[in-house]
């Protein structure tokens, strides 16, 4: 009997370390494309960055039998953990299953098809995580996100501040290659910073002894936020630390101060403090003997992405682009079932910057309504947490803002509705709120 239950033991250990290995391959497989199988050519040559890419997409691809064998098998699990598969695991299901009927009558490329497969292998990694982790397990799916978000956030910025301060490139506006050929925008940076100051800010003081050490990462974390000047990012951060302070603190003039120095006035002031290194440089370069003569402060404010008229009033084109997606789309031949994965850049070779938007043009209607009733469940969940759930556990708190960070993103991003870093952050805390009893 006893010789059984450490068998069962192991296997259960082996179970969760190969679900923890392919949650791994997730987040590492984001950025790559169906081209990177195709590597291998006759007469020519295959580089090292051919061959790490080619490993991610591969790795990734073949953990799609594995997880499917060892849902099936775990089914039965869902009414022992008092938990609606319907909506954690079909209805999610749907709306990404959805995106594929339209490539099979349109010309949209079918190796697109691989976005539905990693979507659907993350859908089954944490499926079997809460239906598998222990309470105290679930935990390690939060640390992991914050480690591999951390490294990518740094490998960035690393570059972007030495970019700066050899060039004096401003860091919006640059695009970095990191794993392979894999590369991020300076929004995607700064959206890394806004998550890693969420999850920080939540669990560092229960797990981080020390107070130095407690600030400083969030004071870095919301000075990056700023040196990138992104409007939406820096928006959300607002709307995270009001709403963390007013769930979660309590009112007393020492925490608002607190927060006022943590997440503003310190950062703003290293913000102007960076944007004023080689200031006399930048003087000289620009003040040639032909010009008007620019002052200090005037050369600051070029280097600020809010005092540029045409930058502050601008949706990015994006309206423009929703404007063409609706000319363009064919509603008699496409309206169910649209043009299937990626149909935005099929239609007009563009991201379509909105969630609903993106869901629409790929697939149709029908996954239109199944994308609405992921987002209605999702907007009951943080609503239910905010006005009915009275437990404030640290999975709650971080389901709760990472999902309504994602919901908000959802308007000017394609955001959850493909693979990608937002669709991993959004069902992992859509999946771990309803494992801990927010939607009952």
């Amino acid at each position: 009997m006893i010789l059984i239950e450490k068998i069962s033991s192991i296997k259960k250990i082996y179970y969760k370390i190969i679900l923890v290995l392919s949650f791994i391959i997730s987040w590492v497989s984001i950025g790559t494309h169906y081209t990177n199988i195709l590597i291998f050519t006759p007469n020519e040559g295959v580089s090292l960055t051919e061959v790490i890419d080619f490993i991610r997409i591969t790795l990734n691809l073949f953990c799609f039998p594995i997880l499917g064998f060892m849902f099936f098998m775990s089914m039965s699990k869902y009414k022992k953990n008092n938990i609606n598969p319907y909506i954690t695991f079909f209805i999610p299901l749907l709306c990404f299953l959805s995106q594929i009927p339209g490539l099979f009558y349109t010309s949209n490329s079918f190796w697109n098809l691989f976005y539905v497969l990693s979507a659907i292998n993350i859908l089954i990694i944490l499926n079997l995580v809460i239906l598998n982790f222990e309470n105290d397990e679930i935990y390690l799916v939060i640390f992991l996100t914050f480690i591999l978000l951390a490294i990518v956030f740094f490998m960035s910025f690393t570059q972007d501040l030495l970019s700066y301060l050899n060039s004096g490139h401003l860091f919006y506006g640059r695009i970095n290659y990191l794993i392979g050929d894999s590369h991020i925008r300076s929004s995607g940076t700064s959206r890394m910073a806004l998550i890693l100051l969420i999850i920080y800010s939540l669990f560092s003081v229960r797990y981080i002894g020390p107070k130095i050490l407690q600030i400083v990462p969030l004071i870095l974390f919301s000075t990056s936020i700023i040196l990138y000047q992104s409007r939406a990012n820096m928006g959300l951060a607002i709307i995270f630390v009001i709403l963390s302070y007013l769930i979660l603190e309590k009112y007393t003039l020492i925490s608002f101060f607190k927060y006022l120095l943590i997440y503003f006035l310190i950062p703003i002031l290293l913000f102007f403090s960076l944007l004023s290194i080689d200031i006399k440089e930048d003087i000289i370069r620009i003040n040639s003997p032909n010009q008007i003569v620019i002052s200090d402060i005037e050369i600051i404010k070029r280097k600020i992405r809010f005092f540029q008229g045409n930058q502050v009033m601008t949706t990015s084109g994006r309206i423009n682009d929703w404007k063409k997606i609706i000319d363009k789309f064919n509603y008699k031949d496409n309206l169910f079932f649209g043009y299937g994965v990626q149909g935005d850049r099929y239609l007009i070779n563009q991201t379509a910057s909105n969630g609903l938007m993106y869901t629409f043009v790929s697939s149709g209607i029908i996954g239109l309504i199944f994308f609405l009733i992921l987002s209605l469940i999702s907007g009951i969940q943080i609503l239910k947490y905010l006005f009915v759930n009275k437990k404030k556990e640290l999975i709650g708190q971080f389901s709760f803002f990472i999902i309504l960070i994602i919901l908000i993103r959802s308007l000017v991003e394609t955001s959850y509705s493909l693979f990608g870093v937002d669709l991993m952050l959004f069902y992992t805390g859509f999946i771990l709120m309803q494992r801990h009893g927010h939607l009952k």
